[in-house]
């Protein structure tokens, strides 16, 4: 019973804080400016990272695209939603969108990302089910939130490319601007 109700409450938890990231994402994409994007590495291998956890690339569960991507795992701090996950070899990739209409932090982000000043990546597992007994090797998680961050316990996960994409076709000048590509 207690284990159950541990697990109700977390989810709960969780529920509140993606509720509480949507509602101020909900209204901070805008139509009418140039839409921004990032895509990165969220887990760069198997291997532990700088907390002592390795998780398993193709064991995460529970994903629910889009999902809050956020400043420093804050979900106070969303900066935009996660649009696709993929795994490629050892990594778990993604793609994302970064709010474009007015959201400071969102703001405060974007312009670090365009200037490398920042470009680390984090996760937020729950739900971790490690397989070989020693701690910290995790084959099945579930992701809950990717975080953008000046750096991350896996010193591999990090932006890869961030682009722009206008709404607008121009004929004398492409629709794509990319900042910067690994």
């Amino acid at each position: 019973m207690e284990q159950t109700l541990g697990a109700y409450t977390k989810a709960l938890i969780r529920r509140q804080n993606h509720e509480m990231a949507w509602g101020v994402l909900g209204r901070n994409f805008s139509g009418s400016a140039p839409r921004r994007f990032v895509a990165g590495i969220a887990v760069s291998s198997k291997q532990k990272n700088a907390n002592g956890q390795a998780f398993d690339p193709n064991g995460a569960l529970a994903l629910q695209i889009p999902m809050p991507l956020l400043w420093d795992h804050n979900f106070c701090r969303p900066v935009g939603k996660v649009t696709g996950v993929s795994v490629r070899g050892d990594a778990l990739h993604f793609t994302a969108e970064i709010c474009n209409g007015g959201l400071s932090s969102a703001d405060q982000v974007w312009y670090g990302l365009v200037k490398r000043l920042q470009h680390g990546v984090s996760i937020g597992p729950f739900d971790l089910y490690e397989d070989d007994g020693f701690g910290g090797h995790f084959r099945r998680w579930g992701l809950e939130e990717i975080t953008i961050a000046e750096a991350g316990a896996d010193p591999d996960a990090r932006i890869l490319r961030v682009w722009e994409r206008s709404n607008v076709v121009h004929l004398h000048r492409p629709s794509e601007t990319v900042y910067w590509s690994e």
